[in-house]
């Protein structure tokens, strides 16, 4: 779903003749070919959010010849299913073991899932990965996410850690993020939150000091 699939075309290209150097992560349930349960808009292209046992086999296709190689490390659900195109989780694990039974995938991953989703997969099948947001801002997956994955031997994957670049130590209070931005209108970029973060940065310089360290 990355750019309509050019973002695979691209690590392809990279990989070629070096396959075995690197760790492929790849993502399915995001699909512009197909209708689904509306997603995003992005110009004229419309995403929609899509984790049939059809779209997967055919999303699966499609990775594999933009990526040039004849497997992926790890395959995850880019956003869990929702109505009105809703399939059950243990209908996408029938089709994702599937594709490991026949080498076409390695591992399974799922993004943005909760708790209960987690459980979910776990009844079908090996998860072996999730991502999920985490940072020093937002620690809501310690509460119960975590542990889930702890006890399960589930790796926990974060993204956002740096909190689209306020965790870095370079933005000032006086930032506005532009209108029609990714920060726009989040928690963080709110002008009392903003003064609140870069005044708890501004307490880690002499950590930063200590280790001859950037805040980030």
């Amino acid at each position: 779903g990355y750019n309509f699939g050019n973002s695979e075309k691209i690590v392809g290209k990279a990989i070629k003749d070096k396959r075995d150097e690197y760790v492929v992560i790849t993502k399915f349930g995001i699909t512009w070919e197909r209708e689904g349960a509306f997603f995003n808009k992005v110009g004229d292209t419309s995403l929609y959010k899509n984790l049939s046992k059809d779209s997967i086999r055919s999303e699966i296709e499609s990775s594999l010849e933009r990526l040039q190689t004849d497997y992926i490390d790890i395959y995850m659900s880019h956003w869990q299913s929702v109505e009105p195109y809703f399939t059950p989780i243990s209908e996408t694990m029938e089709v994702l073991n599937e594709l490991k039974a026949a080498g076409k995938i390695r591992g399974i991953g799922a993004a943005n899932v909760d708790v209960d989703h987690v459980k979910e997969y776990l009844k079908h099948g090996q998860l072996d990965i999730i991502q999920a947001k985490y940072s020093i801002l937002d620690r809501q997956v310690e509460e119960e996410l975590l542990p889930l994955c702890k006890e399960h031997g589930v790796t926990v994957q974060a993204y956002s850690p740096l909190e689209m670049g306020i965790l870095t130590g370079t933005i000032d209070k006086d930032y506005v993020a532009p209108k029609g931005t990714a920060r726009y209108g989040k928690k963080w970029f709110e002008p009392e939150n903003l003064a609140k973060v870069v005044d708890m940065i501004d307490q880690w310089k002499p950590l930063c000091e200590k280790y001859d360290c950037s805040v980030a």
